[in-house]
């Protein structure tokens, strides 16, 4: 359930500032609906195996949705209030169609601060935290279950950062082969970015990430409620 979420949520996403053959059978509420699914199938992987860590993990995993996917979900509506339409193209696609506003500056600002948050890492990989609960809600798999729960950490954070780039870092030549190229090397980059981030940054408390969390829902707030003023 995890890995078809994923999936599903990457083929529906825009590539290279085009909509892909499917782009056109979701809009912003599929996508987000899909990203949650995500993580309720992990929540209900750990708590179908009766494990005391796998349950402390599922109640972390639980927070990170609850207090993460707003940021996620108010970075669309500001693309939905300035375009006027929950299309996933136009929504994806508003900074290169309008340019940017105050508000969408400060989102960027706050999707960048909560990438590491959705996709799990360092400081913010709270529902693993391998020296801690031993990887959490997969502490009891193993072989071909586990391989899909890692592929699907994998293909998030592949998402997240072509999420990013599409919405935040639209360098368009109008030749398509070369948005591509410029595209996977943008997400390249994020992922490096990622990788710094997650190896020289210790890992935060629950308390001290639930603190951090609120800031970026408060922020994304703002945001939110510049782009309806045009800001």
């Amino acid at each position: 359930m995890a890995l078809s979420s994923i999936l599903a949520a990457i083929a529906f996403l825009p590539f290279a500032h085009r909509a892909t053959a499917l782009t056109g059978y979701a809009d912003i509420i599929t996508v987000i609906y899909l990203l949650t699914f995500g993580g309720i199938a992990v929540l209900l992987g750990a708590l179908s195996s009766r494990n005391i860590y796998a349950s402390i993990g599922a109640s972390r995993e639980m927070v990170t949705i609850i207090m993460v996917e707003p940021v996620l979900a108010m970075t669309f509506i500001l693309g939905a209030v300035r375009v006027k339409s929950l299309n996933l193209d136009l929504t994806m696609n508003h900074i290169s169609e309008h340019g940017y506003i105050i508000s969408a500056g400060i989102m960027l600002f706050l999707f960048l601060a909560a990438l590491q948050a959705f996709v799990g890492r360092q400081p913010f990989d709270l529902a693993e935290a391998e020296t801690e609960i031993i990887e959490g809600p997969f502490i009891e798999y193993s072989g071909p279950n586990l391989a899909m729960f890692k592929l699907y950490m994998m293909l998030k954070q592949m998402f997240y950062a072509a999420l990013f780039v599409g919405v935040f870092i639209p360098i368009s030549s109008g030749i398509y082969l070369v948005d591509a190229g410029l595209q996977i090397l943008e997400i390249l980059l994020i992922y490096v970015f990622i990788a710094l981030i997650s190896s020289t940054n210790p890992r935060l408390r629950i308390d001290q990430a639930v603190k951090y969390y609120a800031v970026l829902i408060a922020g994304a707030m703002l945001a939110v409620g510049l782009s309806v003023y045009g800001i």
